[in-house]
């Protein structure tokens, strides 16, 4: 064995082996934690649950947390939907029948569109669409002064939600508390108007006898309830929020 030429220059104490260390050896130990339960929160689709299983001493709150809050289920519905078309109508009070309008009593004339009527919705509960736009039909008339559904409804929606709390009893045992609202933020889409202007004449039909404000464009105080709707005006909503609550009691 050939000896490190390096070794030889280093100090005698430095050459000899060195043994084991005789300190004594400390031992590090981790106090075992205790076990934690997770709270978890699982959100599935139309309903949630927080979960706490634990049922050891050390996790007394997350069990009465569990029993507070656990299963519970949300649900809920919505629907929308597009308002329907619908076609302006007229009716005069005298001379206006189809034999005078169109000299056949199987054919009435149609409005006259004379400008543009909107949308056929609008927010303002009086004024669903454009009053001004539309003219009763003249003598003479072949029945093609307008088309059909030209204005449309308004779009509707409505959220339905219901909350129930599941209480178990054991075994096989389990009671249900149930709350469902219906159209629960009281949503309030026009559903109807009245779309049928009146009119005095063929000799003017322009002037339009039952609108719901007079020329200066204030509300007609006749006018204002719905069972006695003007030109234009709403008569219709969707269905007012509802709730209703039940128990159920499965064995």
């Amino acid at each position: 064995m050939i000896a490190d030429p390096r070794i030889a220059k280093l100090p005698a104490s430095a050459r000899e082996p060195r043994s084991a260390c005789a300190c004594p050896t400390k031992i590090m130990t981790t106090p075992a934690k205790a076990a934690i339960d997770p709270l978890t929160v699982r959100l599935p689709i139309g309903s949630f649950r927080i979960a706490a299983a634990s049922t050891n001493a050390s996790s007394g709150a997350m069990k009465a947390v569990g029993l507070i809050v656990n299963d519970w289920q949300l649900s809920g519905v919505w629907t929308g939907a597009t308002g329907s078309a619908y076609t302006v109508t007229y009716s005069y009070s005298s001379g206006g029948g189809a034999v005078n309008i169109s000299g056949s009593p199987d054919f009435a004339g149609r409005v006259r569109l004379v400008g543009d009527p909107g949308a056929g919705c609008s927010n303002d509960e009086y004024r669903q669409f454009n009053a001004a736009a539309f003219q009763g039909p003249n003598y003479n008339s072949v029945g093609l002064e307008s088309s059909n559904d030209y204005v449309r409804g308004c779009f509707t929606s409505a959220l339905d939600l219901a909350i129930a709390r599941n209480i178990r009893l054991g075994g096989s045992r389990n009671l249900q508390l149930r709350v469902e609202m219906f159209n629960a933020p009281n949503a309030q889409g026009i559903t109807n108007r009245a779309s049928s202007m009146t009119l005095s004449s063929p000799a003017d039909p322009v002037t339009i006898s039952n609108l719901p404000y007079d020329a200066s464009g204030a509300i007609l105080p006749a006018r204002v309830k719905p069972s006695n709707a003007g030109f234009g005006q709403a008569t219709g909503w969707q269905q007012e929020r509802r709730v209703q609550a039940q128990i159920r009691f499965s064995f």
